[in-house]
């Protein structure tokens, strides 16, 4: 860590102190005084109840068996992703096909209207089975995205491209905005080549991050103005 340990009390918490001290990993003396910070700091306090609240909401055994991927979506959401330079892409970034912005903008138009159809908003729960809740296909059908709640609660989003120039685009990110009735959440996803003519990408929705019935999504390129 940067932090030294005579961190100022009256400044907020940074995010790279909260992430450590989430995953206790900061010096002794740097914790005692961030707790001594956070006796008096009613936002820095809010942040990690709510960080706990939805861990303790989290099924003891899959924590165990997913712990380093949640770890990992943490440090992504709470830092952000690392420069491009740094995952080893070209910070020149492949040119998108002129018709993608299109799809992406008709993929969230007809999402949302799913959305407000009677009997959509149904907070996570497990299911019996796993159910479609959205699926799209564009009329020359070159582009396909579906949207599943799992048995366990959780959401999946996939993307799938069969149009050639779209190839070029493997190494960017397709995100998702998410609105659980007022919370927002964003995630993204890595576009891969799955074959000589399709890329496609998937987002997994944990049930333990959906503390309300999903009300609004947006469907973009992450990285378009990165």
């Amino acid at each position: 860590m940067n932090k030294t340990l005579n961190r100022d009390p009256s400044e907020h918490l940074t995010d790279e102190e909260f992430v450590n001290s989430v995953l206790e990993n900061l010096p002794e003396e740097l914790e005692e005084q961030i707790d001594q910070h956070l006796e008096y700091c009613v936002a820095c306090a809010q942040r990690l109840e709510d960080f706990y609240a939805a861990e303790e909401a989290f099924p003891a055994e899959r924590w165990a068996a997913e712990r380093e991927e949640f770890i990992a979506r943490l440090r992504h959401k709470v830092l952000g992703p690392p420069p491009i330079w740094k995952r080893g892409v070209s910070p020149s970034l492949p040119e998108v096909s002129p018709r993608l912005p299109e799809v992406l903008r008709q993929m969230t138009q007809t999402l949302r209207a799913a959305l407000r159809q009677p009997g959509w908003a149904v907070a996570a729960s497990p299911q019996a089975e796993a159910q479609v809740l959205w699926d799209w296909e564009s009329p020359d059908r070159r582009y396909h995205a579906h949207l599943v709640r799992q048995v366990n609660g959780d959401l999946t989003f996939r993307i799938a491209s069969m149009d050639s120039s779209d190839l070029a685009l493997a190494g960017r990110r397709i995100g998702l905005r998410c609105n659980f009735s007022g919370r927002i959440l964003a995630y993204e996803a890595v576009l891969e080549r799955k074959s000589e003519t399709q890329v496609g990408a998937e987002i997994e929705i944990p049930a333990y991050e959906q503390p309300a019935p999903l009300t609004d999504i947006s469907i973009d390129l992450a990285d378009a103005t990165r």
